[in-house]
């Protein structure tokens, strides 16, 4: 079970392509679905097979690694938008995490799918990432855009 909500989609990242993600039949029946189980009181989290159903949907690579680190850290936006090449330990498998909603310092055990998705982020966009002080994701402006985007 992964313990990932629609809500933590208020980023804008749902519009990863000309077309909002929520859009999509798929993505729409298991936002009806959760809708649903949030009603009756129960906070619970996608499967695996629905988390890859949404993240087939999502054809950004940025949002989608966005969504990753939120869905198999339980990492909150504004701590997943932060992670760092300094923060990611792939020897010891833990990330750094500083969360500003509590002003403490955690740290994350990086289990063998993150820890491969991250490390193949960092193998092929290295030179992006540390042109931009280190962060996995960065913002990257569109030619005559004041708004920012990923990717």
């Amino acid at each position: 079970m992964v313990f990932f909500t629609f809500s933590c989609a208020a980023v804008g990242a749902c519009f990863s392509s000309k077309k909002c993600v929520f859009q999509d039949e798929r993505v729409k029946d298991l936002r009806e679905k959760h809708k649903r189980i949030w009603s009756n009181g129960l906070n619970r989290g996608f499967s695996e097979e629905e988390l890859q159903t949404f993240l087939d949907v999502v054809d950004n690579e940025s949002f989608r690694l966005c969504f990753q680190i939120q869905a198999y850290l339980g990492l909150r936006i504004s701590e997943a938008v932060k992670v760092n090449l300094e923060d990611i330990n792939f020897r010891k498998r833990t990330l750094r995490v500083y969360s500003p909603k509590t002003g403490t310092i955690n740290f994350q055990y990086l289990h063998n799918k993150i820890r491969e998705i991250l490390r193949e982020r960092v193998r092929s966009d290295k030179q992006n990432i540390v042109e931009h002080g280190g962060f996995l994701l960065y913002p990257k402006r569109s030619s005559g855009s004041k708004r920012n985007h990923l990717d």
